[in-house]
């Protein structure tokens, strides 16, 4: 389906030659490297949204590590051979992935992004407003190119489902209204995301098994999640949003629930009433969404909104 193949997909690996190309000069003027690389400076801003503390210590110390080392012993650190591999992959992912991401778009969306790899950082992948961030250095990937290839596929996802909402200013989270949107829109953005990337399994293999598609296929994980998803929205229909914030990023991010039921329900719609109803309701909203999967006939969940 041609729905955004022109999108431009750039890949930026700059971040992460500096700093094993130049260690010592990174740690000349730390605090500097963080506020003008993009994938760190975006770091920043997802550590305050996430309030995920980011050890600087710790980056710092990686550092001095690579100091000590000889250009062609830092060469072959797992971080940078990835990120290697990843930049390599470029071609054959903007042939490959691109259609597939724009199926699962509306008509006309654009994904137009940049695809920066990083390392030392606490996330092992996120989307931010400069592109898809992806830590080279995390365990997540057990150093397998596919796995990171199907992550960006993800995030991607991210990219143009994003022309669709508006950004969230927590600032302004006052009403409980505003909180079941929130949890709503979660819950379709990063299931929609999650199952759009598992259909891409074949396009990137990977050796790795990505704990989220384990338990999408694994019912007893998708019913446990899917009762922390109605406890989310118990909890917004009842309590402030500063109240139960540390709990949404918990249940919803850390243990998956957001992935694994969104992309749970984002199966059986399509399955159901096919791809074009999915995309749909994107542009209709996230009740929408969770409309439409109530709608079919029950498989044990039913999403309490």
């Amino acid at each position: 389906m041609d729905r955004c193949q022109d999108s431009e997909i750039g890949f930026d690996d700059s971040s992460i030659k500096r700093i094993f190309s130049d260690p010592e000069g990174v740690l000349e003027d730390v605090n500097g490297f963080w506020e003008r690389e993009v994938p760190y400076k975006t770091t920043m801003e997802w550590s305050d949204a996430t309030r995920v503390p980011i050890d600087y210590e710790g980056f710092r110390a990686r550092l001095e590590e690579l100091r000590g080392q000889a250009p062609e012993d830092r060469r072959r650190h797992e971080a940078y051979r990835l990120s290697e591999r990843i930049m390599e992959s470029a071609p054959n992912f903007r042939a490959r992935a691109l259609p597939h991401v724009c199926s699962y778009l509306p008509e006309g969306t654009r994904v137009d992004s940049v695809v920066r790899t990083a390392c030392f950082i606490p996330p092992w992948a996120y989307f931010s407003r400069e592109g898809v961030i992806i830590n080279t250095s995390h365990r997540h990937w057990e150093d397998d190119a596919g796995m990171v290839l199907n992550i960006i596929v993800h995030e991607l996802f991210h990219v143009g489902f994003g022309r669709y909402i508006e950004p969230i200013d927590f600032s302004k989270m006052k009403t409980r209204e505003q909180t079941i949107d929130l949890l709503s829109r979660g819950l379709q953005n990063e299931g929609m995301a999650t199952y759009v990337a598992y259909r891409a399994r074949q396009i990137f293999p990977s050796s790795a098994v990505d704990l989220d598609y384990t338990m999408l296929e694994n019912r007893a994980d998708v019913l446990r999640l899917g009762e922390k998803i109605n406890r989310l929205l118990e909890l917004g229909r009842s309590k402030p949003f500063g109240e139960i914030r540390d709990t949404i990023w918990q249940e919803g991010v850390r243990s998956r629930a957001y992935y694994v039921v969104g992309a749970h329900m984002a199966g059986r719609i399509e399955e159901a009433y096919g791809r074009d109803a999915l995309v749909d309701t994107i542009v209709k909203g996230s009740r929408r969404f969770i409309e439409a999967y109530n709608g079919l006939p029950s498989d044990g969940l039913k999403i309490i909104i």
